[in-house]
């Protein structure tokens, strides 16, 4: 198992919603070096500074273990996110490219690399007031796999206030960076993303989930999440609540009939929360769970 250094072991990650659910491509090296970079953020920043990142410390080794070859991984994950553009879309069928980091420097002599985060990304880490995900690093910090922690974040998102999630499931392979010939065989794709990413969720993080498959025709269609607290969890880490934006009462949104409420398009609703959403979660759960998802 990688070590997790003691300076980080306190340290939280809070990032937007629309970043969460951003298109992405990273390997499992790249998402530990933004893990780290997200987790020296505080919240009276304004701005991006660049920060310094052990080798070791993205590895996940010891103090007294050789890096190796490591070096060479950390450096060609950091030039790959000097070139890694997200894609962020919303419900009205807008998108944005951004790109995500604007330093990556380092020395083969020095043990540390030094990155910054682009000044596009400030909408997704500085000064949020809602609509974020927040958790751990030490929930993330061991995955071995870059689909554990995006899918991870991709539950977390909900976490603990709603305790299931469900995803089409070619959108969920859009959401996971995954070329179309990429684990084409569902077969593939069960073995290498949904059952790698639960084992170690279920063995490191918070978070103990599972899945059901959907289908259709004898073709998964769907993959319905669930999520509840891990006790057994070798991770450290506390249960941080995620904030999905709830109706403003000044606004009296929970005196309104919910849908109306929905249709009104308050910016006080995350977007994924619309109206075709809420229905489909009264036909599924009914009018009761929906209240109090947004009460």
């Amino acid at each position: 198992m990688s070590i997790i250094p003691s300076e980080y072991k306190n340290y939280r990650i809070v990032k937007g919603n629309k970043l969460v659910n951003a298109k992405e491509k990273l390997t499992a090296v790249q998402h530990r070096i933004i893990a780290l970079m997200s987790a020296k953020i505080t919240k009276e920043d304004t701005n991006f500074n660049e920060v310094e990142i052990k080798i070791k410390h993205i590895l996940g080794i010891a103090a007294g273990e050789k890096v190796g070859g490591g070096y060479k991984r950390v450096r060609e994950a950091a030039e790959g996110l000097g070139r890694v553009a997200l894609e962020v879309e919303d419900d009205e069928g807008n998108w944005k490219v951004y790109s995500l980091i604007t330093v990556a420097e380092g020395n083969v002599r020095e043990d540390f690399i030094t990155v910054k985060f682009s000044d596009e990304m400030k909408p997704f880490f500085l000064q949020l007031n809602g609509n974020y995900t927040q958790y751990m690093l030490g929930n993330v910090y061991h995955f071995q796999s870059a689909y554990s922690f995006r899918v991870y974040e991709l539950l977390r998102q909900y976490y603990p206030k709603i305790t299931q999630r469900t995803f089409e499931y070619n959108h969920l392979r859009e959401l996971l960076g995954l070329e179309p010939k990429r684990y084409a065989r569902f077969d593939n794709f069960k073995a290498n993303v949904l059952n790698v990413s639960q084992r170690e969720i279920n063995q490191y993080s918070d978070m103990e989930i599972d899945f059901t498959l959907e289908r259709s025709n004898k073709k998964v269609v769907k993959i319905h999440y669930t999520m509840k607290q891990n006790k057994k969890a070798i991770s450290e880490a506390e249960v941080v609540e995620s904030t999905i934006a709830k109706p403003s009462q000044e606004d009296n949104m929970v005196q309104k009939p919910m849908l109306d409420a929905l249709a009104s398009k308050d910016k006080s609703f995350p977007d994924w929360f619309n109206q075709t959403y809420a229905e489909n979660m009264i036909k599924e759960y009914g009018a009761d769970y929906l209240q109090f998802c947004i009460a």
